[in-house]
């Protein structure tokens, strides 16, 4: 657990594929986790586990008065300088680990807009609900396309219903023999409870969305079979996927604030050697303590010296004639 203490999480499995695949590790990343990892063991990273997350993201908002509605631009570089590291710290994270970034980015539309985390361990295709509407969330790097996942609940559901000979649903799709209903009524069993479809692409420090109806994505995907276009998905013959450009709501930002290892140091906890009025606040509480004062917290005593002077004295009035005396200072 020692280790969890010097580097974030997110990166500790990296760097051990890395290094394992001999891969050149650059000291400047590992130094920069390990500034990270210091500042994340004091101030509690955001949970990567959507239905965690999306609580904790929610707390933040709340925190800073501040909320958002689902299609809106998001800026995120607003928030306190605490909550902005834990957003950078979050936002890194699904970035760099795609095992966990497909259902991650559920916890955070969740999070920001006020919606809440499909729970239990259905294969349905609805992840979050934002109000009333139950949406289905995808995630993609540039470069890929959107999976909308398997069809074979409409498959099956068209093939018994209409007595279809067809094997897969890809080929039932693309035949024209198949009159356009029977391809709506299958889209519409395989995407049976989703209201709405969130499709987001990651970039270095902003993720982009966009919000389509289910009917629209729908109308979208009969479109692309009307003119011959490919909507095949990673299984061959049993989904479908759209590309980026196929999206016509357009898209919006989610900005998240952006770090180098300097500017994260000097959001670090006591160092002496910078002599700054923050760590000699924090050199008050000690050696043994003086590092664990968090730097919003030291923040708040050098703005408030009077406020917290005043308290001090009412706290040990007592002690502190005394003291003075002692030391002649009156």
């Amino acid at each position: 657990m020692h280790m969890r203490n010097l580097l974030t999480e997110s990166k500790i499995n990296t760097i051990k594929r890395r290094l394992f695949l001999s891969e050149d590790v650059n000291p400047k990343d590992i130094e920069h986790e390990k500034v990270l990892g210091r500042l994340m063991t004091h101030y509690s990273p955001i949970p990567k586990v959507p239905n965690q997350s999306s609580v904790v993201i929610k707390l933040i908002l709340n925190d800073s008065n501040t909320s958002y509605k689902l299609g809106q631009d998001v800026d995120l570089t607003t928030l306190k300088e605490k909550d902005k590291i834990r957003f950078y710290e979050y936002y890194k994270t699904l970035n760099e680990e795609k095992d966990i970034r497909g259902y991650g980015v559920e916890g955070l539309f969740a999070g920001l807009f006020n919606g809440e985390v499909k729970g239990g361990k259905s294969r349905e295709k609805v992840d979050i609900t934002i109000g009333d509407i139950g949406y289905s969330v995808k995630s993609i790097q540039d470069g890929e396309r959107f999976s909308l996942g398997s069809l074979t609940s409409g498959f099956n559901y068209v093939n018994k219903k209409y007595n279809l000979p067809y094997k897969t649903p890809i080929e039932l799709l693309l035949s024209q023999d198949v009159p356009e209903k029977i391809k709506h009524d299958l889209f519409s069993k395989s995407f049976e409870g989703v209201g709405g479809w969130i499709f987001s692409i990651v970039h270095d420090n902003v993720l982009e969305y966009a919000t389509l109806s289910n009917m629209e994505v729908i109308n979208i995907l009969l479109e692309k079979i009307e003119k011959g276009e490919s909507i095949k998905g990673k299984s061959l013959g049993n989904s479908v996927s759209l590309f980026p450009r196929d999206i016509i709501s357009g898209f919006s930002d989610i900005t998240f604030p952006i770090y180098d290892t300097e500017t994260l140091q000097k959001s670090l906890f006591y160092q002496p050697e910078r002599g700054l009025k923050t760590d000699k606040i924090a050199s008050l509480f000690g050696r043994k303590h003086s590092h664990k004062i968090r730097p919003d917290t030291l923040e708040y005593l050098r703005k408030n010296q009077d406020g917290f002077l005043n308290r001090v004295i009412d706290l040990f009035s007592d002690k502190l004639v005394a003291k003075l005396k002692e030391k002649g200072k009156i």
